[in-house]
């Protein structure tokens, strides 16, 4: 997963590609720099239909402030959350020790990684 969202590939994700991976899933038709859940996990879905139940369980974990609404300062929030080291620049080892603890606190809502 890293990598897919490490664009410029020099090893860090920024907070502005954090954003651009999310804003993937903003309704082309009427893009707002908003996420809905219904967005999210529509975007997710399109991958793979057994996404579903997990999209929605992430979606939870991004909308911290539960207004139904993934907007530029959960984007931020989240990515405070991975940067570990809180130097503003996410490498990979935070990113991986961050989605191998979501991941195994989620596992119960999905058979993907079963």
């Amino acid at each position: 997963m890293f990598g897919v969202y490490d664009k410029n590939s020099d090893g860090e994700m920024q907070l502005q590609e954090l954003k651009d991976s999310f804003l993937l899933c903003d309704d082309a038709d009427t893009p707002d720099g908003i996420l809905t859940r219904t967005e999210y996990v529509n975007c997710q879905v399109s991958q793979s239909s057994e996404l579903e139940a997990l999209a929605n369980v992430l979606y939870s974990v991004y909308d911290v402030n539960n207004n139904t609404r993934l907007d530029t300062d959960e984007y931020s929030g989240f990515y405070r959350q991975m940067d570990t080291i809180s130097d503003g620049n996410l490498t990979q080892p935070e990113f991986t020790t961050y989605w191998t603890d979501l991941l195994n606190r989620t596992k119960h809502h999905t058979t993907i990684f079963c």
